[in-house]
């Protein structure tokens, strides 16, 4: 199953499960509700997708270690598959220096 797929079988179970806790008493109320269930979609907002832009990389973890920002065993362990080491966001690397600063 497709993430669409999925998406639109999630949607269709959602409204068959709140449909019967609307209750109309007249024909005319009842149209009305379905109408905005299944047409308007009123119960949940169209998907939204967006692209990030990438974040600029900064100073590694062993550069932290250095520091002393991060302890060097921390920076052993964040490697990756092929023993590399992390690569820190720019933002990462701000969040450490003003916790380091208190």
């Amino acid at each position: 199953m497709s993430i669409f797929n999925l998406h639109s079988t999630v949607l269709a179970d959602y409204s068959d499960f709140v449909r019967p806790f609307f209750i109309a008493g007249e024909d005319h109320a009842r149209e009305f509700i379905d109408r905005e269930l299944a047409e308007q979609a009123r119960l949940w907002q169209e998907a939204l997708l967006q692209v990030s832009p990438s974040c600029p990389r900064a100073a590694s973890v062993d550069d932290r270690a250095k520091d002393r920002a991060l302890l060097e065993e921390t920076a052993r362990i964040f490697r990756n598959e092929r023993g590399e080491v992390f690569r820190l966001y720019q933002h990462q690397v701000e969040a450490f220096a003003r916790v380091c600063c208190g």
